[in-house]
């Protein structure tokens, strides 16, 4: 209502009082978060001697994956500091996030406004926090994979996002099956519910790993998947039966429950990833990933 009296564009000024000042505090942070020291020593070891052949961008030598590994030369090559690097990555990470929030949620213009805010909010206080601000390149993965779950609609488009996603960070790897999700949760047939209950089974094994890497055309990061997965320094152990497995349970039920006051072409999408997130925290919270 007040966006409307004053003839104000709603998404502009999310934008100006939300997205920017989240952008600034992030990118001119300084020395913030525990992983601060070891993403500015890769930024100075990062090197094009490292890259020897094609191959060699999936090597352990250089410690990470390759497209954060280009994005930190290509900074390099510009004469840009550490600090600096900071604010670009936040500003990809954190606009993307924005944009395709407003982009989504103007479906729904009744309550656009809110719903914009409502969801930024709710991005700012865990998402922008651990991602962002620590988790860099989970951060960036994580913004691309949304780009690519808004192109479920688009195999090509959503196999161009995804591969991007997993060249920041291979924790954006079992997002391979969303299609397939997204289709057979538009239907919520039974089959859905094995899939799921083989994939939780099936999807820590290394060989299964192994196989997805193929796929994609990445066997060679396996190196960087076996290191996450012998790391038992942030594991989780949630389960079936701990208390955010059943919230986020709850919130699936509740959601199919109001399917029919629900007028969104994004619903199944919605739901698509709230079954994965599930299936991913089953999957994966015995694991340092």
């Amino acid at each position: 209502m007040f966006c409307k009296i004053l003839h104000l564009n709603p998404k502009h000024i999310a934008f100006v009082f939300l997205a920017v000042p989240a952008v600034v505090l992030c990118g001119f942070r300084g020395h913030v978060g525990s992983d601060y020291l070891e993403y500015e020593r890769l930024f100075y070891v990062h090197d094009l001697g490292l890259i020897k052949n094609f191959t060699s961008l999936f090597s352990p030598q250089i410690h990470t994956e390759p497209g954060f590994f280009l994005c930190n030369i290509f900074l390099k090559s510009l004469n840009l500091n550490f600090n600096t690097s900071l604010l670009f990555y936040s500003i990809i990470s954190i606009l993307i996030n924005f944009f395709l929030m407003s982009k989504i949620l103007r479906v729904n213009k009744k309550y656009y406004s809110l719903s914009l805010i409502a969801c930024f909010t709710l991005y700012l206080s865990h998402e922008y926090i651990l991602k962002d601000f620590v988790q860099i390149r989970a951060g960036l993965a994580s913004a691309f994979i949304l780009i690519s779950v808004y192109y479920l609609n688009s195999f090509k488009k959503f196999s161009l996002f995804y591969i991007i996603a997993i060249s920041f960070h291979l924790s954006a790897l079992p997002c391979i099956f969303l299609p397939i999700i997204y289709k057979i949760t538009a239907k919520l047939s039974p089959v859905f519910l094995i899939l799921v209950i083989l994939f939780i089974f099936v999807l820590p094994l290394d060989n299964f790993v192994k196989y997805v890497l193929d796929l994609v055309g990445m066997a060679e990061m396996l190196w960087k998947v076996s290191l996450y997965m012998s790391d038992e320094s942030e594991t989780y152990a949630l389960g079936l039966m701990h208390p955010t497995t059943i919230k986020k349970l709850f919130i699936i039920f509740l959601f199919c429950s109001i399917k029919k006051y629900i007028y969104d072409i994004h619903y199944y999408k919605i739901l698509s990833g709230l079954f994965f997130s599930i299936t991913i925290i089953v999957a994966l919270s015995g694991f340092g990933i």
